[in-house]
């Protein structure tokens, strides 16, 4: 009985660790993404109030 909890245990830990790793390179890939929007539209001289409506005008210029 308390090899099967153990073994549970151990199980539920494993896909704990292997989930937050997911987490942190999700955390990751976003920031990377908003660092990306906020120099696109400094390039583009937009203003801080632009949104998304600013970006996705701009992305259709450079197309």
């Amino acid at each position: 009985m308390l090899n099967t909890k153990m073994t549970a245990v151990r199980e539920v830990t494993e896909l704990f660790v292997a989930l937050k790793a997911q987490i942190d390179e999700a955390m990751v890939t976003r920031a990377r993404l908003e660092t990306a929007l906020i120099e696109g539209r400094r390039k583009a001289r937009l203003p801080l109030g632009a949104g998304l409506d600013g970006m996705e005008k701009v992305a259709g210029m450079a197309q």
